[in-house]
C-alpha cells in the first residue's frame, strides 16, 4: 500500500467519481483542486481508500448549514479546514491494517497543519461515525437536513461539527486505550499474515 497526494486533473476527476460512488457525493473538480487529496494505492495502482483536506474557502459543509443557523454559529472559523470525502473500500484493501493507517494518516496531516481546527460533515445514518468523531471532543455546528449543494443527489440528514486543533493533538492521550487496541488488532493482523506466507513458503515443493 502507497499513500500519494492527487494534484492532476486526471488523477482528481479519478477519485471525486470513486468518492461518489462510496459517498454518493460527486464534488466539483475545482473543489478537489484548492484541496490535499491523500489517497492509499494499491501495487497495482487502484486506488482503495482516501480523505481531502479542503484548504481554502468556501467550505462545502458550512455552506450546506441551513442560513438561520449558519449565522448563529459560536466559534471563529476565520482559520479552518474542511475534513470530506473520507472513505476505505474493504474489498480493495486489508480493512483492519488499512483502515488505522487511513486515520493515523489523517491525525498526523491535521497535526502538522496550520489551521486552528476543522470542520466536517457525516451522515446521520451512520451511528458508528458519530462514536469514532466524539473522541475528538467536537462542538456540534448543526444537525439536522442540510442545503442541497452542487454534487448532491438530494439534501441529507447530516450533523456538521468542529474541532480544535488542541483537541485534536489531545485525543489520542485522552483515549489511549482506543488508539491502544487498534494498533493491537493490526500488529496481529500482520503477524498472521506473515505467518500464513511463512507456511506456504515451506510447504510448497
Amino acid at each position: 500500500m502507497k499513500i500519494k497526494i492527487l494534484t492532476s486533473n486526471e488523477d482528481l476527476e479519478t477519485y471525486r467519481r470513486l468518492t461518489e460512488k462510496y459517498i454518493n457525493v460527486l464534488f466539483p473538480l475545482e473543489y478537489l483542486k484548492r484541496s490535499r487529496v491523500v489517497v492509499f494505492r494499491h501495487g497495482n495502482g487502484d486506488i482503495c481508500g482516501g480523505y481531502v483536506l479542503v484548504k481554502s474557502g468556501p467550505l462545502r459543509v458550512l455552506e450546506s448549514i441551513p442560513d438561520e443557523h449558519r449565522a448563529k454559529i459560536p466559534i471563529d472559523i476565520s482559520n479552518v479546514a474542511e475534513i470530506t470525502g473520507l472513505w476505505l473500500d474493504p474489498k480493495k484493501a486489508d480493512s483492519i491494517f488499512c483502515s488505522v493507517a487511513l486515520w493515523l494518516t489523517l491525525y498526523f496531516g491535521l497535526l502538522f497543519s496550520s489551521f486552528d481546527g476543522f470542520v466536517y460533515a457525516y451522515t446521520l445514518k451512520k451511528s458508528n461515525l458519530k462514536k469514532i468523531y466524539a473522541t475528538f471532543h467536537p462542538i456540534s455546528l448543526f444537525e439536522g437536513l442540510t442545503k442541497q449543494l452542487e454534487g448532491m443527489p438530494l439534501p441529507e440528514e447530516e450533523a456538521v461539527e468542529f474541532v480544535s486543533k488542541r483537541q485534536t493533538i489531545i485525543a489520542p492521550f485522552r483515549h489511549y486505550k482506543f488508539l491502544t487496541r487498534r494498533i493491537t488488532i493490526v500488529c496481529r493482523s500482520m503477524y498472521l499474515k506473515g505467518k500464513r506466507k511463512y507456511r506456504r513458503l515451506v510447504t510448497s515443493p
